[in-house]
């Protein structure tokens, strides 16, 4: 009966331990996975963070071809395509890898021009932003709001 009573005991604990262990593993195999989609998210928004930084630097670039100030144009653009080759490097998005790495091809022909004060180099630059947004750093448009349903 004492052996009984004992079996009785430790399978009433362990199945209170079970009780109170699956909720809470539950809740941890729920938060964890709600952390890797918050990851996920956070490195998509950090990416495209960085590709509006590089669009941002080369609306800088723009401004100072467009001003005809050729030396400032030059500066900024070693600045705006360091950053695109480090961001090259670092993206695993296809979409923006694309994108980067056609801006990249570019870095020739525009210091060549920028170099000569051509007035085709902004032509060039606008190709590379016209890709930057095209390819690689357009937001999502927002989600439409739900319509209210009618009671008539």
């Amino acid at each position: 009966m004492k052996s009984f009573v004992f079996v009785l005991v430790v399978v009433l604990i362990g199945v209170a331990f079970g009780l109170g262990y699956w909720p809470q593993a539950q809740r941890l195999s729920n938060a964890q996975e709600e952390l890797k989609q918050t990851r996920i998210q956070l490195e998509d928004a950090q990416a495209r963070l960085r590709m509006f930084a590089l669009q941002s630097r080369l609306l800088d670039v723009l401004d100072r071809v467009k001003g005809q100030n050729y030396g400032d144009a030059q500066a900024l653009s070693t600045q705006f395509f360091d950053g695109v080759s480090a961001e090259l490097a670092r993206t695993p998005r296809a979409e923006f890898r694309e994108a980067l790495d056609a801006v990249a091809r570019m870095r020739d022909a525009v210091t060549a021009g920028l170099t000569r004060g051509s007035a085709d180099t902004l032509g060039l630059l606008n190709d590379a932003l016209a890709r930057l947004r095209r390819n690689g750093g357009k937001s999502a448009p927002p989600a439409a709001p739900a319509a209210p349903a009618k009671n008539n």
